[in-house]
């Protein structure tokens, strides 16, 4: 993942050349997701520029976020009208999660045995935001007992398939996701999902399409629960993307890593039922982006010590 820092307020300065500075203590640190993580064709990485496209009011369009320099973001954004501004701002500041205050959190995880040095290393790591439920959804589901590669190979059909396209982009963009509208059961099996996963896809499509008030920023665990089809695995990842700070997305693939390398052991019975999980609410979301990051570098380390094991291998030969 990719960090950047970025100011808490409004998270952009709309003119590049402005002479006013953010304080130091009013900055987040954030985390973009790696390039090999990015939703094909809808999310593009380079180098140190985060793109992607959106759909407003019906119409494809598409948003660039770069480090605009003294720890701030530059965003820019290309919309209809300029009255969608300062929507998207606030949208693009809860994709990172950079309008949340987590001082408190911060301060007592710093004490803990286990995530003390993490936070340390890490103070300003926000919890990530989503640009929609649907996508945060459609991700969770996909991977659940799925290898990376056919994950992948389904969410470029999906957003090949049913997306809407958005000529002249730059970085390999090319179609929105798929609204919601467009997400059913039957378009999901044609182009190659196995049929569970299709069916649980196309119910969260179906709620979200309805504007249930459960998917929306800011929710409760309790909420998401009373949605049909949304099990306690799923509303954990939904939560947990939506600014709930008790949402503990368990089977995270790279939350999943840091809890092996820890030696922290699960249980799914009930929502958080180990010690290690229980002690640090209300903080349980920051807890586990600080646990995401240092999977990430767990995951790293082994996917450079296969490679370095298979050149070795071949120049051996």
């Amino acid at each position: 993942m990719t960090t950047y820092s970025a100011v808490v307020t409004t998270g952009i300065y709309c003119r590049p050349g402005c002479g006013a500075r953010p304080l130091a203590n009013n900055t987040r640190t954030f985390q973009l997701p790696a390039a090999a993580e990015a939703l094909p064709g809808v999310e593009a990485i380079q180098g140190d520029t985060y793109r992607r496209t959106i759909t407003v009011d019906g119409a494809p369009r598409a948003l660039e976020i770069s480090p605009g320099g003294d720890g701030h973001l530059l965003l820019r954004a290309h919309l209809p009208y300029w009255e969608g501004l300062i929507h998207a701002v606030d949208r693009v500041g809860r994709l990172l999660g950079i309008d949340t205050d987590h001082a408190a959190g911060v301060a007592a995880l710093s004490a803990d045995a286990v995530l003390g040095t993490m936070v340390g290393d890490r103070p300003g790591l926000a919890v990530p935001g989503a640009w929609s439920p649907l996508e945060v959804g459609v991700r969770a589901i996909l991977r659940r007992g799925h290898a990376p590669g056919p994950v992948a190979h389904w969410l470029q059909a999906m957003v090949t398939s049913l997306g809407t396209p958005v000529p002249g982009l730059p970085q390999g963009l090319t179609p929105t996701f798929p609204d919601a509208e467009a997400v059913t059961s039957t378009s999901l099996t044609a182009i190659g999902l196995p049929s569970a996963e299709a069916t649980a896809i196309a119910g969260l499509a179906a709620t979200v399409a309805a504007g249930h008030s459960a998917l929306r920023y800011g929710t409760s665990l309790d909420a998401l629960a009373t949605v049909p089809g949304i099990d306690h695995d799923l509303c954990h990842h939904l939560a947990f993307r939506l600014g709930q700070r008790e949402a503990f997305p368990l089977t995270d693939p790279s939350l999943d890593a840091a809890r092996v390398d820890l030696g922290l052991h699960p249980s799914s019975t009930t929502p958080h039922p180990a010690p290690w999980s229980r002690q640090w609410r209300p903080w349980l979301a920051l807890a586990a982006v600080h646990l995401m990051a240092h999977g990430d570098t767990v995951i790293h380390q082994a996917e450079r010590r296969v490679a370095a094991g298979r050149e070795v291998a071949v120049r051996a030969r």
